[in-house]
């Protein structure tokens, strides 16, 4: 308990953590008209003294749609579900309309803080919410780990 405890207060700067092998929603279902995929998804801490102090990341996301109707659809908004928590998406290329039969490709951007960012780094899952399906999301830790200059709660 000890060890655990010193461990979770190492004084260390942000690392940088990957996340394992592309993601995919299952094959299309005849209702389904969306399929879904991760193809480069990147979690970095933030590196400045507030960032570290708040225990600031961001979860970017390379995502692929590709329609597997013959008529155009509109897609809502991703969200990230984090420990319960849904995060909504802060930076991405417009994603309202997905044309018939059409693929595209956008980066998501997801912030979180404290123990949101905690919860990812330990549990390593989330869970993308988009076109209506939920896609797994496996955080991997680099060597090194991750650490904070201060105390996980």
């Amino acid at each position: 308990m000890l060890l655990a405890s010193i461990a979770a207060a190492a004084l260390v700067t942000a690392a940088m953590l990957t996340i394992a092998a592309a993601s995919r929603s299952s094959l299309p279902m005849p209702t389904q008209r969306v399929e879904v995929e991760i193809l480069a998804p990147l979690f970095l801490l933030e590196p400045s003294p507030a960032g570290i102090r708040r225990q600031r990341a961001s979860l970017t996301l390379l995502v692929r749609a590709t329609n597997v109707r013959e008529r155009r659809i509109s897609l809502a908004p991703p969200t990230l579900i984090v420990g319960g928590v849904h995060l909504p998406v802060v930076a991405s290329a417009p994603l309202k309309d997905l044309p018939p039969l059409g693929t595209i490709e956008r980066q998501l951007r997801f912030d979180m803080e404290g123990a949101r960012t905690v919860q990812l780094a330990r549990s390593g899952r989330a869970t993308l919410r988009m076109a209506g399906q939920s896609i797994p999301v496996t955080v991997k830790l680099r060597a090194g780990g991750i650490r904070f200059s201060a105390p996980l709660r």
